[in-house]
């Protein structure tokens, strides 16, 4: 097959647009032109190309100059001639020559192999990155990891190796063909039946060859899909004793990996068996016709050498040229499949020059959205339909309802990482929907569900573009109160071993000569998803770092779903305290995580059935009084909306007591129950159970 098509294996219910992980694509037959072309616009153009190709080129004709030289010096020592002689000086000017020329060839290949790759590496980390995040739902990690793996290793190695060679060497044979036919006409039939069976074999092998490559390609990334997904899942694995059942699962990919390159091996066993038979018949016959002929056809000693040098690189510079091409399509299937990803579909621009928002944008944080229409790539119908409210600027905002009714999928329009099909999303009176994705996002701070953390010290992870200095850094770590809570751990633990596995003690304390000596915290290292402290401490952290940049609107997106009541208290404390001045949008399944907010939005598939102050929806006693009611608290629930409405005047005795007497709740649920008249702490009992 000389055309290249696309196979996409089917899916279960036949719409790969309502799956969850799409099958990976692979293509078939030869690849198209347009690949090559990707690949010479890395290289520099078509321009470069021909460079190359001339030189590739021009060294095996400088190498025919430097035998034949040879040759003629040989016939001259034989004839009489003195060894050094003018044959001699031109010998050595055409092996100085020679020389020079490979030296230049590669010189200028390994810059532009270089120069291909980094191209490619470049574009493909930029369109896997500007990638929307629906596609990284549906796309295992696994297959990114190949790409970037595997594919981007055999460009580096072999793509433009194996390109000048398959050009070196293609007209070879041919050069060959003609010098032994010059001299033996009769030997030229046996080469042109010798080239045809030749690319017989060939066209069988490059068939089977390039599609065990592609085979061998698409096998690997199961393989590190399921590494990489056992390694994070460890602690679960474990727990439930399947680490067995994993490993024979990781052994039977690794077999199918490891099938298709074994079968490629075999093939080109198979092509190569063949190719030395042939090389043997045309040596053979050129053997045989010099021993007999020789003589006849006038052939000296030195030309005799030449000749069958000559019939012994035909069938060599053969075996290369199709070895060489096979390689090369399969160096460019990694190309194919790069490509396949720089034309993956990209998020909107990061700046539009044309509506850039004013530089104090947002000033107040006032958000108005209107007909707001939501949809999932892979889901058939609308999850947000048609919504519409005001947030009035500098309020506080919970998002409740049931799963799938539409809560989190607010917070992505808001960060256009879900683009709206419908309506618009207003903030200060600027469409997000017309500006760049740059001026949006880095004007709205986000405490997601699972805290995002990275390897390196905390300044790192609070401050990686150096924007801030040490004090600021430090004074955002004193707002969210995290320096306190740690000091806490230390002053409460009689051996600082018993931290080293969790929390923060170790960074703050350090022995040097039998004294503990107090040490940055900022300096602190973090594991792989900040795995070295706890989900409240890893919460703390990203909202510091949201402090830092005192953005006028802040999404929590349940991020107090998985932790503890008392570090809850401790977050709605500092929301309180610090944000003041800021529009706060928090999707909560705790209700009392924003009973004290200014306004509740109450969701219901994609609707809004509700929203107004929480005490008027607990009055009216509609949606969000039953969702109160099921948490059993509905009572302190509504001293604690009556206290917001009436503008928290016994917020300071309520945050005082949360801190202490969440704790408590924390670590004896049945005592709390003894404290009626405490509101934070029946705010924390409350917050906990889910409705």
């Amino acid at each position: 097959e000389d055309g290249s098509s696309s196979k996409k294996d089917k899916t279960e219910d036949g719409d790969n647009n309502n799956v969850l992980v799409k099958n990976e694509e692979r293509q078939q037959g030869a690849p198209s032109w347009e690949v090559y072309a990707i690949y010479m616009s890395a290289c520099g153009g078509k321009l470069v190309i021909t460079g190359l190709a001339v030189l590739a080129i021009s060294t095996g004709l400088v190498g025919l100059l430097f035998k034949l030289q040879l040759t003629a010096w040989l016939d001259d020592m034989d004839t009489g001639g003195s060894p050094v002689s003018s044959y001699f000086w031109s010998y050595i000017g055409a092996t100085l020559f020679f020389l020079a020329a490979i030296a230049l060839r590669f010189f200028c290949q390994f810059r532009t192999q270089i120069r291909a790759s980094i191209a490619l590496h470049g574009q493909l980390m930029s369109c896997v990155v500007k990638a929307p995040t629906g596609w990284y739902d549906r796309t295992p990690v696994g297959r990114i990891l190949n790409r970037f793996s595997s594919d981007m290793q055999t460009i580096d190695r072999e793509a433009m190796g194996t390109i000048m060679t398959f050009i070196g060497c293609v007209f070879m044979p041919f050069l060959s063909a003609i010098v032994i036919a010059i001299n033996i006409p009769w030997l030229l039939a046996i080469c042109i039946v010798v080239l045809v069976m030749a690319f017989r074999v060939a066209k069988i092998y490059l068939q089977s060859a390039r599609e065990l490559k592609r085979l061998d390609s698409t096998a690997k990334s199961p393989v590190y899909a399921h590494f990489t997904e056992s390694i994070n899942g460890l602690s679960t694995l474990r727990a439930f004793d399947v680490g067995q059942r994993m490993k024979e699962q990781n052994m039977s990919l690794v077999n199918d990996a490891n099938a298709a390159e074994l079968y490629l091996f075999c093939a080109q066993r198979w092509m190569g068996f063949r190719l030395n038979c042939l090389s043997a018949v045309v040596s053979g016959t050129t053997g045989a016709m010099i021993f007999f002929f020789g003589k006849e056809y006038g052939l000296t000693a030195a030309l005799s050498g030449l000749i069958l040098n000559y019939a012994t690189s035909f069938c060599s510079y053969m075996t290369a040229t199709i070895q060489a091409q096979a390689t090369m399509e399969m160096s460019m299937n990694s190309v194919e499949r790069i490509g396949e990803y720089c034309r993956l579909p990209q998020e909107a621009a990061t700046v539009v020059p044309d509506h850039r928002p004013p530089s104090n944008w947002p000033a107040g944080g006032e958000i108005t959205v209107t007909d707001l229409c939501l949809k999932y790539e892979s889901s058939p119908g609308y999850v947000v339909k048609g919504i519409s409210f005001h947030v009035p600027a500098c309020s506080s905002v919970g998002i409740v309802g049931r799963t799938g009714a539409g809560k989190s999928t607010i917070s992505l329009a808001l960060l256009r990482i879900l683009e709206a099909q419908e309506g618009s999303i207003v903030i200060d009176g600027v469409d997000i929907g017309a500006m760049g994705l740059e001026d949006l996002r880095k004007n709205i701070a986000v405490v997601p569900q699972d805290p995002v953390l990275f390897t390196g010290t905390i300044r790192f992870n609070l401050d990686p573009f150096d924007e801030w200095d040490d004090g600021q850094l430090r004074q955002a770590l004193d707002r969210v109160q995290i320096t306190e809570l740690w000091a806490k751990k230390n002053s409460s633990s009689n051996s600082l071993s018993s931290l080293d596995g969790k929390g923060m003690a170790p960074a703050l304390t350090a022995k040097k000569g039998g004294d503990q000596q107090e040490q940055d915290p900022l300096l602190m290292e973090l594991s792989e998803g900040g795995g070295n402290l706890s989900v409240g401490e890893r919460q703390l952290l990203c909202l510091a770092r949201a402090l830092l940049r005192e953005n006028r609107v802040l999404v929590m997106d349940e991020a107090t779903a998985n932790v503890d009541p008392e570090t809850d208290a401790r977050i709605q404390k500092v929301i309180r305290d610090e944000l003041s001045n800021a529009t706060v949008l928090t999707v909560a399944h705790r209700l009392g995580t924003i009973i004290f907010y200014d306004r509740v939005l109450v969701l219901n598939e994609g609707y809004v059935l509700e929203y107004d102050t929480p005490a008027a929806l607990l009055e009216a006693e509609g949606q969000f009084y039953r969702m109160c009611e099921k948490t059993g608290d509905l009572e302190n629930l509504v001293r604690e909306a009556g206290a917001s409405a009436n503008g928290f005047e016994e917020s300071e005795e309520v945050e005082s007591e949360i801190a202490i007497e969440a704790g408590a709740n924390a670590d004896n649920f049945e005592e709390s129950e003894e404290v009626g008249d405490e509101s934070a702490i029946s705010f924390a009992e409350g917050s906990a159970e889910p409705y």
